[in-house]
């Protein structure tokens, strides 16, 4: 899985989403992640802090996890998640 773009930068800008691109990506609304975010949630969206600012690692094994365990018919979106790569 490379993080490299054709001219051999790493592309972490892809790899790291915020609320918003997470939300238009899994097809949810911001407040959705936001709930899924929170100390009261049952299962987290992992995550962590930039300031004040949440980010998401789309590629880490703790986020394809969490997206195997909380969409049923995940397919679509792991097959999105590998052509970030």
């Amino acid at each position: 899985m490379s993080m490299r773009d054709q001219n051999g930068q790493t592309n972490l800008r892809r790899r790291f989403m915020n609320v918003d691109g997470l939300a238009q990506y899994l097809g949810m609304q911001s407040s959705w992640i936001y709930d899924r975010t929170g100390p009261s949630s049952r299962d987290r969206i992992p995550h962590f802090k930039m300031g004040k600012y949440l980010k998401f690692d789309i590629q880490s094994e703790a986020f394809q996890a969490w997206l195997n365990r909380n969409f049923k018919n995940y397919a679509d979106v792991l097959d999105a998640t590998t052509a970030w790569a």
